[in-house]
């Protein structure tokens, strides 16, 4: 009988975040650990601890103190980068200032791993050209296809719940309540074409932390009346609202 590769995945975020239901990091976390689970010749864990150990890979999609603890008995840690320096910049308060720090601080982290997986080719191009000694290979994030369909009936039933007309374009987009993401644009378009329904899918990382957090609460208080913000929404919930959608604003 073939030995299976025991493998590790862990999501434990280090820094302090408001995100209560996830963000893409974890969503990509879930997802791969899903889909190692479908496979014969691999046993995944999700957090797992030492004692549950000894593993032949460790796979980190996050940064903090549980990564020293595993690279003290380990050797084939993975990191997938989910975070670059220039990623704060729009996202926290200040972020140019300590943008130094904190590159040193995932140097820490990211020297420290077998290797490092980037998500995109641009970003692996900035983890070398930051000091990333560690091999870095490209690997997009994958997709659940098996999930995310078409789904008349969930169409349907999301429509009637926001009392939204089959007719009717709905626009949307997924992803954190900040400039960097494109929010402030996307309130602009809302009002710019009243016609159209449009719905932001996310809520605020690092809550009064996040960079133009005034503006971002002032708009939640006060939307266009064509702009919905259901706010932060379960991996497994965020299919329904794609299937209600008819453009993916990007």
């Amino acid at each position: 009988m073939m030995r299976k590769i025991k493998v590790n995945i862990i999501f434990k975020p280090g820094i302090p975040s408001a995100r209560k239901k996830g963000g893409g990091d974890q969503t990509a976390c879930k997802m791969l650990y899903s889909a190692l689970q479908k496979r014969d010749d691999v046993e995944v864990y999700y957090n797992a601890n030492l004692k549950d150990g000894p593993f032949d890979i460790i796979h980190f999609h996050s940064l903090g103190n549980s990564f020293f603890k595993f690279l003290k008995t380990h050797e084939n840690i993975i990191i997938t980068a989910h975070v670059i320096p220039d990623t704060m910049i729009g996202s926290a308060i200040l972020a140019e200032r300590w943008k130094n720090i904190f590159t040193q601080y995932l140097l820490l982290f990211y020297n420290s791993a077998k290797i490092v997986i980037a998500v995109s080719p641009s970003e692996k191009a900035k983890l070398e050209e930051m000091g990333v000694t560690s091999k870095v290979i490209y690997i997009p994030n994958g997709i659940d296809t098996e999930k995310f369909r078409v789904d008349l009936k969930v169409r349907k039933m999301m429509r009637e719940l926001y009392n939204i007309k089959e007719n009717e374009i709905v626009i949307i987009c997924s992803g954190h309540t900040i400039k960097r993401k494109g929010f402030d644009s996307f309130v602009k378009v809302a009002k710019s074409l009243p016609q159209y329904k449009f719905f932001w899918i996310g809520g605020i990382p690092f809550s009064f932390l996040s960079s133009g957090y005034s503006e971002v609460k002032r708009v939640q208080a006060s939307p266009p009346p064509n702009l919905f913000l259901p706010g932060p929404q379960p991996h497994e919930e965020i299919y329904k609202f794609y299937n209600m959608a008819d453009i993916f604003f990007f």
